[in-house]
């Protein structure tokens, strides 16, 4: 019965989850919202499926960013920028080390700073 709990918490969790842009700037929704507090509070208290649910968002970002280009006519593999994407663990311990550094921030903003980190190229920084 928990398994089955954990399963639809994160399916509820991750289908909310998705970036737009709306006049240049970024709406972000589900889990990429949650404030960098929260998310060490979590992490101190071991709230590992609250984690999970986090991971999975950062995960299908990641997955978005790799594919970006299959929104450019024509489609062109970029050439720089692409970042392996990290473990579980490394996630975890990248969002919290940020998020304890950036306590008013959210996890989009630790996500952005993690891929420029990993050699990605996000925006015009």
């Amino acid at each position: 019965m928990r398994k089955l709990t954990v399963i639809i918490i994160l399916l509820l969790a991750t289908s909310s989850s998705y970036a737009q842009v709306a006049g240049g700037a970024i709406s972000v929704r589900g889990s990429g919202n949650f404030s960098c507090g929260e998310y060490v509070r979590w992490s101190n208290f071991g709230n590992q499926v609250q984690l999970d649910i986090v991971n999975q968002w950062v995960w299908g970002f990641l997955v978005a960013y790799q594919g970006r280009a299959t929104f450019v006519r024509p489609y062109v593999i970029p050439t720089v920028g692409n970042i392996t994407n990290p473990d579980a663990g490394t996630i975890e311990l990248y969002l919290k080390k940020y998020c304890s550094n950036e306590p008013l921030s959210n996890i989009h903003n630790a996500v952005i700073a993690m891929i420029r980190d990993l050699g990605g190229i996000v925006g015009n920084k």
